[in-house]
């Protein structure tokens, strides 16, 4: 029985931190260190690391913006498109982009793809963000 407990516990903590990261407030300034090769300019890449930081403690939103901040400093920076796709995606675990959502990651996605200045590691990444979309609304968060 206590294993069984023990087990829940684990396995509800991601959803509770996804949770209590949509819930309150600002994203926070203190995140973990990233390092994400790209071919982005170097100015970018302060905000590109964080977005990246950001996707990964589930701040979806505040990861998106700091993406569309990247593109900004630097339209030619692939990758973006990659991260923004990637945080309108959100919570595995719920119920994923709605049809707007979707769309802006279909966009960012093609504006990827027009790009010419990107690697073939990145240009992997955006595809395989990009398989996630090609089947929406079919598809599921968690499918």
């Amino acid at each position: 029985m206590f294993a069984r407990r023990a087990v829940l516990f684990c396995a509800l903590i991601p959803l509770a931190a996804a949770s209590w990261a949509q819930q309150s407030g600002g994203a926070p300034e203190q995140l973990g260190k990233v390092s994400f090769a790209n071919s982005c300019l170097p100015a970018a890449q302060p905000v590109f690391e964080r977005g990246v930081a950001l996707l990964h403690s589930f701040w979806f939103s505040q990861s998106e913006r700091a993406f569309q901040e990247v593109l900004a400093r630097d339209p030619e920076c692939a990758i973006a498109g990659w991260g923004i796709a990637a945080a309108l995606i959100g919570n595995t675990f719920a119920t994923g982009p709605n049809p707007t959502q979707a769309q802006r990651a279909k966009e960012a996605i093609e504006r990827a793809r027009s790009t010419s200045r990107k690697s073939e590691r990145e240009l992997n990444f955006i595809e395989a963000v990009a398989q996630y979309y090609d089947l929406y609304p079919s598809r599921t968060a968690s499918a």
